[in-house]
């Protein structure tokens, strides 16, 4: 098979981690487990544009426009260039000039782990996937270098599985039609990773156990609880959610959810 590393979960010894690094390596292991319960891979599919996910891209168009990206500022005082500083001269200060420099070009890590199909609107499933698309693409169109994991966690019986897809590097730009599909279709999970489960972490009884919780983690992180879902309700919250998402990373270093 394709992936490139198959390791002991830190947090279950029975269990695994298993990493691609590429979103076209997965799909094709996905072909070679083929059918284990929840249907025959759809993986022609998922490397064809998905033309609803670029339908809402088109729209989103019109709502990024109106998006400023927020950078972090940053003033130095120097006594050579710039602005001078007027209130520090007022208050007889030495003519110092002050110059502000913006923050940008930063690498981002982006972990989408796309769960909750089962019972969710299908609509708002093409939100978010398109939401995370539009998110990246906005940040490389102010400099910044974007990579993205989809991941997903199960746990049954006290053994954790976890798989790790490197779909987009740092190294390369967003290619929206190769990433369409997988980020907004149910079927991927069905088809491709309830089979991937059962592979890698035999199963009883046609279930695939319950979400455990990603341990990857990243600059933005969606984790695929049901409780994130209402970012993803309309065209308006989605652009909400990315406003949210770039004023955080232009100011804190930390993970955002």
């Amino acid at each position: 098979m394709n992936y490139i590393t198959h390791e002991t979960h830190p947090l279950s010894p029975k269990g695994c981690i298993v990493t691609w690094a590429s979103l076209e390596d997965y799909l094709s292991d996905a072909d070679i487990v083929g059918n284990r319960g929840f249907g025959i891979p759809k993986t022609k599919q998922m490397r064809r544009p998905a033309p609803k996910v670029l339908d809402y891209m088109d729209k989103y168009n019109t709502l990024l426009n109106t998006s400023e990206f927020i950078s972090s500022r940053v003033r130095s005082w120097d006594i050579s260039s710039g602005s001078l500083d007027i209130p520090q001269y007022l208050s007889g200060e030495p003519e110092y000039f002050s110059r502000i420099s913006y923050k940008k070009g930063r690498d981002v890590r982006i972990v989408f782990s796309p769960e909750v199909h089962v019972t969710s609107d299908s609509e708002s499933l093409y939100y978010r996937g398109a939401a995370i698309l539009s998110l990246i693409d906005s940040l490389e169109s102010q400099g910044d270098r974007v990579e993205l994991w989809l991941g997903w966690d199960n746990s049954v019986g006290g053994k954790r599985y976890e798989s790790r897809i490197l779909a987009k590097k740092t190294t390369e730009l967003l290619n929206i039609s190769s990433l369409a599909a997988v980020c907004c279709d149910s079927a991927f999970i069905r088809t491709c990773e309830f089979n991937m489960i059962q592979h890698f972490l035999p199963t009883s009884g046609g279930s695939v156990g319950y979400n455990a919780g990603i341990t990857l983690q990243g600059d933005v992180t969606l984790s695929g609880r049901y409780s994130e879902m209402h970012h993803f309700d309309t065209l308006d919250s989605c652009k909400k959610w990315i406003d949210n998402i770039k004023e955080k990373l232009s100011t804190s270093e930390g993970n955002l959810q």
